[in-house]
């Protein structure tokens, strides 16, 4: 009787100590179960945190791109503006030039019709001198006669 106590006592305590094994074993199991789906977790958050911080890049890399696209528009702009207004300053000055050419064609024809009227004039003059010398030596040769 104390030999079948004393084994069932044995036995007692086998299945204890195999229950607290498993007990342990499953806990162990259960930790490291915890641990992977935290890892994975923790994985995950880092991927989706490396893929915002790759959208931010990309959008920050996009409106530099825009920036300096508008910049070079804006520049392009700018040049053709000051290109536009050297035309038309030059195109002024060449403008100023003909209407000065033409004032001075037209002083220089005035001044070349007044000189020819002068001229005229003294030519008019002058043959009305000579009439009239010719007119008092034929009149004084006629005194004479």
């Amino acid at each position: 009787e104390a030999a079948r106590k004393m084994e069932e006592e044995k036995e007692k305590r086998k299945a204890e100590e195999e229950r607290r094994v498993a007990a342990e074993a499953e806990a162990k199991r259960v930790e490291r179960v915890r641990v992977e789906e935290a890892l994975k977790m923790k994985a995950e958050q880092e991927k989706k945190a490396a893929a915002e911080r790759e959208k931010v890049e990309a959008a920050r890399q996009k409106q530099i791109e825009e920036a300096r696209l508008e910049a070079a528009r804006k520049m392009e702009e700018e040049k053709e503006k000051r290109k536009a207004e050297e035309e038309r300053r030059v195109a002024a000055e060449a403008e100023a030039k003909r209407v000065e050419r033409v004032r001075v064609e037209e002083a220089l024809k005035m001044k070349a019709e007044q000189e020819k009227k002068a001229a005229a004039e003294r030519e008019k003059v002058e043959a009305a001198r000579q009439k009239q010398i010719e007119e008092a030596r034929l009149e004084a040769a006629r005194k004479m006669e």
